[in-house]
């Protein structure tokens, strides 16, 4: 069952973001704020995601179990989600929206390391592990389920979108108690005097990685731009605060059907090739929402999500799985989870704030011009055939290999 439990524990992770990231926006603007201030709240995530991650990581490499870490973690993210739900003042969100960043963000970093250690076990007991996509695709699942559970409540209750916010404490309450029955994975024997983060930055600071890492950054400040006012766009456009969450779910459903086809595409195009598709699409969709603000062209953009997705999320942290020894495989996680989702966070949500007072067909149009320059970095730069080769490798079908016990 060790495979099966780490699918619930991504579904409880995603979850919680799927709960927080659609409707902190909308529950901001009924409480009054303006945009920069919804800006600032969801920049300091970025600025959460910028120190802790890389601490814990070194944790898990060096000291503690990840059962243990994502406990504390998941249950601490219960406690300050519900803090958060509870203020009514910018700098108690302010507050409270820091310190939910700093526990909760280091559960993606800890959630891919026990992954890839429980998949190493397995191999060494001459079976074959599934794929990482097999299991990650539950996260997908995860972040679904808010939004449909919120739906019904906004439509059918006079509740406002803080209900959110309680509904993602509940799903970290539960993956606080789920992690007692995730895989024993933790720190193994080294005898490697440099420090785990150090090896890690060594990696990614140079070439070839670093040619994937830096579109990347750039990428991922497009997207938080995109994601700290897409919901506020949809608003301007006249769309129901209810529709928000099945709206951008779109998207996500369209994630989970490529996802289940992504050993395919990889096998087809490689990671090269699937990593500038995905930098393509979110050049569009940018431009889709920068050009035509009509209601129908700004929901159809969510069919472009499932790319974006595959290049963004799902195979960085197998490339960087695949670059990394045994002695850092936490801690390249976490290092990549502090500049890709922390500082472009940061810089994002922050920048996008300023830009949106001009308009958000602004903020968009930035966005799309971001993703433009990743997409020609990754098409003219990005070559490492061992490793897209090797990860080729590992999505071909088994032929009469034994499976884990799932």
């Amino acid at each position: 069952m060790e495979i099966g439990w780490l699918r619930v524990q991504y579904f409880l992770l995603y979850a919680v973001i799927g709960s927080y990231l659609p409707y902190m926006p909308v529950h901001m603007h009924e409480l009054g704020f303006a945009d920069w201030q919804i800006g600032w709240v969801l920049g300091v995530y970025g600025l959460a995601v910028m120190i802790t991650p890389t601490f814990v990581t070194h944790l898990a490499d060096r000291h503690f179990s990840h059962r243990a870490l994502l406990r504390i973690g998941f249950a601490t993210t219960g406690a300050a989600l519900a803090a958060t739900a509870l203020c009514d003042s910018f700098a108690a969100l302010i507050v409270w929206s820091l310190i939910f960043s700093i526990v909760y963000t280091p559960t993606f970093s800890l959630n891919d390391g026990m992954t890839f250690g429980t998949f190493e076990q397995i191999a060494r007991r001459g079976q074959r592990p599934p794929t990482y996509h097999t299991v990650r695709i539950w996260g997908s699942f995860g972040f679904i389920a808010p939004s449909v559970t919120i739906f019904f409540v906004l439509h059918f209750t006079d509740l406002h979108s803080v209900v959110a916010l309680w509904t993602g404490a509940a799903f970290a309450v539960l993956a606080a108690i789920g992690s007692f029955m995730l895989p024993h994975t933790g720190p193994e024997a080294s005898t490697e005097v440099e420090l785990p983060s150090a090896a890690a930055w060594r990696t990614l600071r140079r070439a070839p990685a670093v040619h994937l890492i830096v579109p990347l950054i750039i990428l991922f400040i497009a997207i938080n731009m995109y994601y700290a006012f897409y919901s506020v766009y949809l608003g301007e456009l006249g769309i129901d605060r209810q529709w928000v969450g099945l709206i951008l779910n779109i998207g996500v459903a369209t994630e989970i059907v490529l996802m289940l086809f992504s050993g395919a595409l990889l096998r087809r195009f490689g990671v090269r090739g699937v990593m500038v598709m995905a930098a393509g699409a979110m050049t569009l969709r940018m431009a889709l929402l920068a050009a035509f603000p009509v209601p129908g062209i700004v929901i159809g953009s969510q069919l472009l999500h499932a790319p974006i997705v595959i290049g963004m999320y799902l195979l960085p942290p197998m490339y960087l799985n695949h670059k990394a020894s045994a002695s850092f495989r936490n801690s390249i996680q976490g290092l990549y989870v502090m500049i890709c989702y922390g500082g472009t966070r940061f810089v994002g949500s922050i920048l996008g704030g300023y830009v949106s007072d001009f308009s958000l067909r602004t903020t968009f149009t930035c966005a799309g011009a971001l993703s433009l320059i990743a997409t020609a970095w990754l098409f003219l730069a990005f070559r490492d055939q061992p490793v897209c080769e090797a990860i080729r490798r590992q999505h071909e079908k088994p032929i009469n290999t034994p499976a884990p016990e799932v």
